[in-house]
């Protein structure tokens, strides 16, 4: 709600302002809005304000797709890889900042595999090359059914969701009902669907900034990579 809408793709621009417009322009014709998290229900009310007639009304109501397979206990060696992040490539995934932050690692000698979902374009191919050139360990399995989804889920130590803004961030109510640890932004749709294991600022590494913070960590009680920001805000960039 808050990100600009110059910050996304031609096409996604004019899909949020026509659903900007009409929630502005409708919103005396509808009755009661749904929303699936409290931050929606926030900004819902702000873009819709009631009437004097106490219409529309605002409810919660979340819903999710049919659970994925409970994730059974698997033994350390058998992870295929330390993240896996289920996104497409939109600007606020926050792709370019995620691979920032590998780039970072990398430099210091840490390669933690990572396993992405892009649709084939742009992003897909800009990722890859960059993986080759820097010798990055991530593969990109591109867009999978649901059932592919749950077992990729299994062979991961980790769901890393560095998304600078969601609706509902399906994948976190997905690892969160089948035991994934979470690493995820401090951001309130986080907080909203689930209770992350680690979080971490997604705006250091966004696009532009200067210093990319985030940095990596091996714990070895947990068994996967934790990215953290660098508290000294100098030594990993």
């Amino acid at each position: 709600e808050a990100m600009r809408l110059s910050n996304f793709s031609l096409r996604t621009r004019i899909r949020l302002g026509i659903e900007r417009w009409l929630l502005q322009r409708a919103h005396r014709n509808v009755d009661e809005y749904l929303t699936q998290t409290p931050s929606m229900l926030v900004a819902a009310k702000t873009r819709c304000r009631s009437t004097d007639s106490g219409k529309p009304a605002f409810r919660l109501a979340p819903f999710a797709p049919a659970l994925l397979p409970r994730r059974m206990p698997t033994d350390k060696g058998s992870y295929r890889w330390d993240f896996i992040y289920p996104a497409s490539s939109e600007y606020h995934k926050n792709h370019t900042g995620l691979m920032e932050a590998w780039r970072i690692l990398a430099r210091h000698g840490e390669y933690p595999t990572l396993a992405l979902t892009l649709p084939p374009g742009n992003m897909a191919e800009k990722i890859g090359e960059q993986a080759r050139a820097e010798g990055l360990k991530i593969q990109n399995l591109g867009i999978i059914p649901n059932a592919e989804l749950a077992d990729a889920y299994e062979q991961a130590r980790a769901l890393i969701f560095p998304s600078l803004s969601e609706s509902l961030g399906l994948p976190l109510i997905e690892a969160s009902r089948i035991n994934l640890p979470i690493l995820a932004g401090e951001l309130d749709y986080v907080r909203d669907v689930c209770t992350p294991h680690e979080t971490f600022d997604p705006q250091v590494c966004a696009p532009g900034q200067t210093h990319p913070l985030i940095f990596c960590v091996c714990d070895s009680s947990r068994g996967w990579h934790c990215p953290l920001v660098c508290p000294c805000r100098q030594c990993w960039h």
